[in-house]
């Protein structure tokens, strides 16, 4: 490992390897090796990082799985630590839904059915590669209801006509500070 001389900002440590997952601590900003990304902070919760995108001159917020989880969906090497997320910004890539009429905000919800029995789901739903919607716990098949769909969180009614379409709702702090540290690594090498 090499130490950098920094100016006052933060020191830049090179590794020669990779991180690897069980090394990388939760809510710390990484120099990457990956395929969309040059900077992530890493969210220990699903293991990737989210990083600044850029995509036909349109730069947003996207994630990266760590590689240590494996094809195809691993692609980010984390190589250097940087620094620590300020806690005052929530480490998500949007902060939420809204309608893109009424602007008020919405969550989807998820009228769930046991397939075998056609009683109502009592446990949070999971997703199987070969089943499909499963219950947590229990691991039995589910299907939607009737009733799914967008509600308003203020009321619990079903969106009205104007907001057929939502909107997420961007983390401007998270990129911003982001930003910020882009720009210095790119002023320190």
């Amino acid at each position: 490992m090499t130490t950098i001389p920094q100016d006052g900002a933060w020191t830049l440590t090179i590794c020669s390897r990779p991180y690897h997952i069980e090394k990388c601590k939760h809510g710390v900003l990484y120099r990457l090796r990956s395929r969309n990304l040059s900077l992530g902070v890493f969210d220990k919760t699903y293991g990737w990082f989210i990083g600044i995108r850029e995509k036909f001159y349109d730069e947003f917020l996207d994630v990266e799985y760590h590689y240590d989880i494996g094809p195809p969906h691993g692609t980010a090497k984390p190589i250097e630590e940087l620094d620590v997320i300020p806690s005052k910004i929530s480490l998500d890539e949007y902060l939420g839904t809204i309608g893109n009429e009424s602007k008020r905000p919405m969550k989807l919800f998820k009228d769930l059915w046991y397939i075998d029995t056609n009683d109502v789901c009592n446990e949070p739903a999971d997703w199987d590669e070969k089943i499909g919607l499963i219950g947590k716990e229990s691991r039995r098949p589910l299907k939607m209801g009737e009733k799914s769909g967008w509600i308003y969180i203020d009321t619990g009614d079903p969106i009205s006509p104007p907001d057929k379409c939502a909107a997420s709702i961007p983390n401007h702090k998270l990129f911003n500070w982001l930003k910020t540290k882009e720009i210095l690594c790119q002023t320190k090498i």
